[in-house]
């Protein structure tokens, strides 16, 4: 199985969306609040995102793709795992 940025039909799709607005970005990530996402612009986590006008901005698509694919797998409670093997 190819990882998401090998895949052609994400790449197409990351070289079609080249900016995402914040609730995008929320969206995608699962973070719940804009003082989140500043938070992980601010710590260098996430790339900070660029003017797009006077008074909007928006992230380059590849940066959160970035982002999302840095996260760690979560890890599954052993009593979880066993449940689901014995399915």
């Amino acid at each position: 199985m190819s990882t998401p940025h090998q895949d052609p039909d994400i790449a197409r799709l990351i070289n079609r969306i080249a900016l995402l607005r914040i609730d995008a970005v929320m969206r995608l990530t699962g973070l719940r609040s804009r003082q989140q996402i500043y938070e992980l612009v601010r710590t260098g986590e996430l790339s900070p995102p660029v003017k797009i006008g006077a008074r909007a901005s928006a992230w380059r698509t590849p940066d959160v793709v970035k982002f999302i694919e840095t996260r760690p797998t979560a890890q599954l409670p052993s009593s979880c795992a066993e449940k689901k093997e014995s399915r």
